[in-house]
């Protein structure tokens, strides 16, 4: 609330001058006016903030000629536990591909592809600069 009154003192001394010459018994009905438009501008910016940062996506590649991958885990870089299975129940068999869209802000997450044996590779990518993750045997 504290902001919005400092905003609403800016109003007054920049656009009331003006608007008192113009429209001098009108002064409180566009001072409201103003102070509406603010309240409203302000509400959508972190709306469009969160529509401006661009969709990101993670497509996993399997490049291997035998391994089969059973479990994926996307997780942001700074989150402490893996979250659920990616595959959800699907595979990642050999020549196969598959992609996400990653609904965290920020660039940097955690990924790990493991087999029905628990072998697992681990990999930490920029995913606003590499949107691929190529297994290789």
């Amino acid at each position: 609330m504290h902001l919005f009154h400092i905003l609403i003192s800016v109003l007054d001394m920049i656009f009331l001058p003006f608007l008192n010459t113009v429209y001098r018994s009108s002064t409180m009905f566009f001072k409201n006016a103003c102070a509406a438009a603010l309240v409203a501008f302000t509400a959508l910016l972190p709306a469009a903030s969160a529509q401006a940062e661009e969709e990101k996506t993670l497509r996993i590649v399997n490049s291997t000629n035998k391994v089969v991958i059973w479990w994926i885990y996307i997780a942001p870089i700074d989150q402490t536990t893996w979250g659920p299975d990616q595959l959800k129940g699907d595979i990642l068999g050999p020549g196969q591909e598959k992609t996400w869209i990653l609904p965290w802000v920020g660039c940097w997450i955690e990924v790990k592809a493991v087999t029905r044996g628990g072998n697992a590779v681990e990999k930490k990518l920029n995913a606003c600069k590499v949107g691929t993750w190529t297994l290789h045997d």
